[in-house]
């Protein structure tokens, strides 16, 4: 296959979703370096040799926890400190999610009506500026709040800029690979961000902690200008694309010549698989959040697994999933493309073998109980199983409608971001409730995520369709006696 613009577009949609990672997740290690943190680190072992009784024998036999603690790596920084308590912290990273939430399916719209070079170059632009600003917007926690609130606003356009980019660039048969690439970034972007944010904290310029940000804003920034000028809204508005790619991309995007600009609210939000999808992507994202946020305290606290193993023990995770994301849309599209079976059944499996597959995983995590590599097996396997969704959820909104992908995702990831205020809530309650037995609660935590994965396995499978929708621009332009009743109202 010859390499083509639209897969230069692909690539600058990872990008893309690399940079917003980045600058988003910096911030979970900085803060660490950023925090005061002798009291949290005493108060930690006296906790650990004292209440907790069922985590698993210290490989090391190392009584003293401080010696382990990543806190003390930061304390040769000669930048300022903050008096910021655990749920300081908490607040201060969950104020992100408040603004990311709250502009998903506005953004998702904005994007198809207005186009998805301007939204996520904007988003991707204001991004770098927060970051370059953070080490002086840390000296005042209002507004350090505030901007990570706006952070998250203008992050909310990036995701749905690259569906809106998927609907009208990627022919249909190249869509589990395409959509895949935001995801393989946001993963990729998680990585880098804590590899930079580590090294920097430590031997970075400007005291230390200070520099994660200067260093992560330029590249935003810098990024941000370079996807403006290579990016278009339309292929037929690239000045880099051949006339024959041109003609292949419209003759292989159903429904591309039918634009239909407004959208009936009504008929979307009572549709069952938008809610069927919404539901498996908020199963999703909950074990991802579990996964992500707080398997590496699981790893360091309950296992004993020491902080640089735990380290690559993560990244490990992570590039099996990312090598899942592009393997299994690869070899998706190439079974579209075949025609010889029907994508709602394919679509099916792929994200059965990822729920049902993952909350198997899930389970076996508890029953490798302190074997180290049983459990790097299983976390690992059910990390790689998440892949698979590339020919699956992924790229559902892009089956279910050309024109409203934007949206549809926006919809999908507003109910999954959820997640950022209730995951931690219930982990942290059930934690709390019994801090002499973790190993135990965290079991309880796996339960359940194991029970959402099979549940939204059930779900995708009982209710999710693949076909074009009616308030697509298809389905909605056709003599359909529905299309013209309902789509008077609630339209925009």
């Amino acid at each position: 296959m010859q390499f083509g613009k639209r897969h230069l577009i692909a690539i600058l949609c990872l990008c893309s979703t690399m940079m917003a990672y980045i600058g988003r997740i910096n911030l979970s290690t900085a803060i660490v370096a950023m925090a005061r943190d002798n009291d949290i680190v005493s108060m930690n072992k006296s906790e650990s040799n004292e209440f907790i009784t069922d985590v698993c024998p210290d490989p090391d036999n190392i009584g003293n926890v401080s010696h382990q603690s990543p806190t003390l790596d930061f304390q040769s920084s000669t930048a300022q400190r903050f008096d910021w308590n655990q749920k300081t912290q908490g607040v201060i990273l969950g104020a992100f999610f408040y603004g990311y939430f709250a502009l998903q399916i506005g953004s998702g719209r904005l994007a198809e009506l207005f186009g998805p070079r301007i939204l996520c170059s904007l988003g991707l632009f204001i991004s770098g500026i927060i970051n370059i600003l953070t080490p002086l917007l840390s000296n005042h926690y209002g507004l350090l709040i505030t901007s990570r609130i706006i952070l998250g606003i203008f992050q909310a356009t990036i995701f749905p800029s690259c569906y809106a980019l998927t609907a009208r660039w990627i022919p249909d048969h190249e869509r589990s690979t395409i959509n895949s690439m935001s995801f393989i970034g946001g993963n990729i972007g998680s990585i880098l961000a804590s590899s930079l944010a580590g090294y920097l904290s430590r031997h970075g310029f400007a005291g230390g902690w200070p520099s994660v940000f200067y260093v992560s804003g330029a590249l935003i920034t810098t990024f941000s200008i370079l996807y403006f000028f290579l990016i278009r809204d339309d292929p037929s508005l690239h000045w880099m694309i051949s006339d024959s790619e041109l003609k292949y991309i419209q003759a292989n995007i159903e429904g591309k010549k039918q634009i239909q600009t407004s959208l009936s609210w009504l008929r979307l939000i009572s549709s069952r698989v938008i809610w069927a999808g919404a539901f498996t992507h908020f199963t999703m994202i909950w074990s991802l959040t579990v996964f992500i946020l707080k398997i590496p305290d699981y790893m360091h606290h309950v296992l004993k697994i020491p902080l640089e193993k735990n380290g690559i023990f993560t990244a490990f995770m992570n590039m099996g999933e990312c090598s899942s994301l592009l393997i299994s849309g690869l070899i998706v599209d190439k079974i579209i493309k075949s025609e010889r079976y029907d994508k709602t059944t394919v679509r099916k499996i792929c994200q059965s073998i990822t729920q049902f597959g993952g909350g198997i995983c899930l389970l076996l995590i508890t029953v490798a109980n302190c074997d180290e590599r049983l459990f790097l097996a299983a976390a690992t396997l059910m990390m790689t199983l998440n892949g698979v969704q590339s020919g699956g959820l992924i790229p559902l909104p892009s089956d279910l409608s050309n024109e409203f992908s934007a949206t549809i995702f926006g919809i999908f990831n507003m109910i999954g971001m959820t997640n950022g205020f209730i995951c931690p809530l219930i982990i942290g309650y059930i934690l709390d409730s019994n801090p002499h037995h973790i190993k135990h609660g965290w079991w309880t935590i796996l339960y359940i995520t194991a029970a959402l994965r099979i549940a939204g396995g059930i779900v995708f499978t009982l209710f999710v369709s693949c076909r074009r929708q009616s308030w697509s621009a298809k389905n909605s332009l056709s003599s359909s006696p529905l299309s013209t009743s309902s789509s008077s109202s609630l339209r925009l």
